[in-house]
């Protein structure tokens, strides 16, 4: 125990430790944290090798190396932080084994999170081509326009989203960042809205009070 609640090794142990925690909040969200943590994700344009498009920004360009887009954001955190807490842990088990002794806690954990990255994007590519393929997961988060979503936590007004649930067809539940689409609109908890655009990773809405693709209006028996 020592040795794991060393200072030297304290990044390690943390991240192993953070790793179980989101773990078990995943299992009591019952897969919500997932669904949110992708809405932080800006979608990825792919070219045909896998490789963000030219366009984008430095850290979409990191994450499309990563594989984001093949495997769900909350996998791909956990990948890394089991990689770099094992990792680290055995590197430092091994220098003192061989008499050199524990590196400093900030060189050992800034040399072994530029170690990680190229782990960390094989693990990502290998068990994106193992997960299943199925409907629910080509369903993309621009086909999530025109849906009617509901506030679940806070209040959206301009410039401040609140979180919104939208179950889709599939009976996949996504979580979402909502914003109105006019400034003057506040959305309260529980309210409806029909998402209209997507803004970065928030979806701008407005009040599902009004006819939607979604739920076309009854033909009147004549």
């Amino acid at each position: 125990m020592e040795f794991l609640f060393a200072t030297q090794n304290l990044a390690f142990t943390v991240a192993l430790a953070l790793l179980a925690l989101l773990v078990l909040v995943e299992l009591g969200f019952g897969g919500g944290l997932t669904e949110y943590l992708d809405t932080l994700v800006p979608d990825l344009e792919l070219d045909a090798d896998g490789q963000p498009a030219a366009t984008h920004s430095l850290p979409a360009k990191l994450l499309g190396w990563l594989r984001a887009g093949k495997v769900p954001v909350f996998m791909l955190v956990g990948i890394f932080l089991g990689i770099f807490g094992v990792c680290g842990l055995l590197m430092q088990m091994a220098l003192v084994s061989f008499g050199i002794g524990l590196l400093p806690g900030l060189l050992a954990a800034v040399l072994m999170f530029l170690l990680s990255m190229p782990f960390v994007r094989v693990a990502a590519s290998l068990l994106g081509d193992l997960l299943p393929r199925d409907e629910t997961q080509v369903l993309s988060q621009q086909a999530l326009i025109g849906r009617i979503a509901v506030i679940v936590i806070g209040t959206a007004r301009g410039g401040a989203p609140a979180q919104a649930k939208l179950r889709d067809e599939f009976r996949t539940t996504h979580y979402l960042m909502v914003e109105p689409m006019h400034d003057l609109d506040v959305f309260e908890q529980g309210e409806e809205v029909l998402l209209m655009a997507k803004d970065g990773a928030r979806y701008r809405a407005v009040r599902a009070d009004i006819p939607s693709i979604q739920d076309p209006p009854a033909l009147e028996n004549k």
